[in-house]
């Protein structure tokens, strides 16, 4: 089984990440934005990630260096304190994924309150 790296799951816990329809679909959308630009330079740019979070989302840079260290991203996609970008807007979609089905599990299990379904039996 393979297993999802601590250091990718840990920023799931420290931050609340949107899972509107552009984060659950960053990577196509990011990965058209930038085609041309990286068609013309042969090269995907690299992102210089942050110290903090900021008002945007995205990994802090002890984040980013755990996932590094723990080799949770392969070592093409990172260099000089850079990140590809379009891995690291892939890794954004799925944390916005992952919590748009939190929230939807806390729906679904929340709904069972009151219910014979949300009752544990004592016997």
């Amino acid at each position: 089984m393979n297993t999802i790296p601590e250091s990718i799951l840990k920023p799931l816990g420290n931050t609340c990440w949107r899972y509107d329809d552009h984060s659950v679909g960053k990577f196509a959308w990011a990965i058209d934005l930038h085609a041309q630009a990286d068609k013309r330079s042969g090269l995907t740019c690299r992102y210089a990630v942050g110290q903090s979070r900021g008002d945007s989302e995205g990994l802090t840079r002890a984040e980013f260096d755990d996932i590094a260290a723990e080799g949770a991203i392969r070592p093409e996609f990172h260099r000089d304190g850079g990140v590809n970008q379009h891995w690291q807007h892939s890794l954004e979609q799925f944390y916005a994924v992952a919590y748009r089905e939190w929230r939807a599990h806390q729906a679904r299990t929340d709904a069972l309150l009151g219910t014979s379904a949300g009752r544990i039996s004592r016997a």
